[in-house]
């Protein structure tokens, strides 16, 4: 694990079973050496086991405390902000029950339009989000590739001479290089170069942490290019107290095309 530059936490699953058993082993030894009653021993062993006690108190209280905080608050702003385009989608989507004399109605062509519009561009660190997972709905979801070389490398798709796939760095990295060089390139329709066929569509809806349009030495520009493609601020939701990383933020800002609000 120390060598390696890419670590998760799954790569010490292995680990697991064999630090079950010792864990195992020494719960048996603390409960034998420090919770048991014995009638017989001397006050400085009942002490001694009374302060035993109160160790274990202390970290189990400490323990729960983080477990609570981890699992309600602490980096929940990803999980919110794909919940919140969720019921954006469906909201839309929720036609598809209604009784058939609606099938045919203008009503209905046009939310189906609509959803198949619908696209949400994630400008954050890879797997920020569970991405699909809690869409439930049929629409376009993109998050800036980390594939390392290799897979870069082996795509079918040619390689730009101009873009990130042929450098060294990976698409989050080329893009938090320089944010606004990054989307100026990705939509060049949108920034009035109109020679370019195959310029991508803008999304109706992006997503990123707050550090980006705050702290982020291009965060002025950015957000001055934001305003000028019609993005407005629609969401504001809490990430953490305690960002973990460079590229992370305390909140996860939704920016919304014109007409495309939560």
């Amino acid at each position: 694990m120390i060598i390696p530059k890419h670590k998760e936490f799954r790569f010490l699953f292995p680990l697991v079973p064999i630090t079950c058993y010792y864990s195992g082993m020494a719960t048996v030894s603390f409960k034998t050496r420090w919770l048991d009653i014995d009638r017989q021993a001397s006050l400085y062993q009942k002490v001694v086991r009374q302060t035993g006690r109160l160790v274990l108190s202390s970290l189990l209280l400490v323990q729960l405390v983080l477990a609570l905080y981890t699992s309600l608050w602490h980096q929940r702003g990803g999980l919110d902000a794909v919940l919140a385009l969720g019921r954006r989608a469906r909201s839309m989507a929720k036609f598809d029950n209604e009784p058939p004399s609606i099938h045919s109605s203008p009503v209905l062509t046009y939310v189906q339009a609509q959803l198949r519009e619908m696209s949400v561009l994630f400008l954050m660190p890879c797997h920020s989000t569970p991405f699909y997972s809690h869409i439930h709905a049929n629409i376009t979801l993109r998050q800036l590739d980390c594939s390392p070389k290799s897979a870069i490398l082996t795509a079918t798709e040619p390689v730009k001479p101009n873009s990130w796939r042929a450098s060294d760095l990976d698409e989050a990295d080329a893009f938090f290089a320089d944010p606004v060089a990054w989307l100026r390139a990705e939509f060049p329709l949108a920034t009035g170069q109109v020679d370019s066929i195959h310029s991508i569509k803008l999304p109706t809806h992006l997503v990123l942490f707050s550090h980006l349009v705050e702290k982020h030495t291009d965060a002025t520009e950015l957000k001055r290019l934001f305003s000028d493609w019609g993005y407005h601020r629609c969401g504001d939701l809490f990430h953490t107290h305690f960002p973990t990383h460079s590229r992370h933020g305390t909140r996860v800002y939704i920016f919304c095309a014109h007409g495309w609000d939560l």
